[in-house]
């Protein structure tokens, strides 16, 4: 159930985001990684878990954070515009890796 939800969330997400509601989208976004935070603890154990949460949430999160700060300032002078797509994939990712943590538990 915590899946679907978490699915929904994502779908949402994206669709209001290419619908240019940033803000209601990055709120979506929220509850779809706090759902997959609690899927991963309880699919894939708190250590596996914790570790594919870091891989394809946390730093992408941070990316995601460069890039804000980088596209108001131009600070680091990074391609930073691929954060964007990288977050939804890696979302999309670390959603296929918790189900299969499902399917096999």
């Amino acid at each position: 159930m915590i899946l679907l939800l978490a699915a929904l969330a994502y779908a949402a997400s994206a669709w209001i985001y290419f619908r240019g509601r940033f803000g209601l989208a990055a709120m979506g976004g929220a509850a779809y990684w706090t759902l997959m935070a609690f899927a991963a603890a309880r699919y894939l154990g708190a250590p596996g878990g914790a570790v594919v949460f870091a891989l394809l949430a946390v730093a992408p999160g941070l990316y995601l954070a460069v890039h804000a700060v980088d596209a108001r300032k131009g600070l680091f002078l990074l391609p930073t515009i691929y954060s964007i797509p990288i977050a939804f994939v890696c979302g999309l990712a670390l959603w296929f890796v918790v189900a299969a943590g499902a399917i096999l538990r």
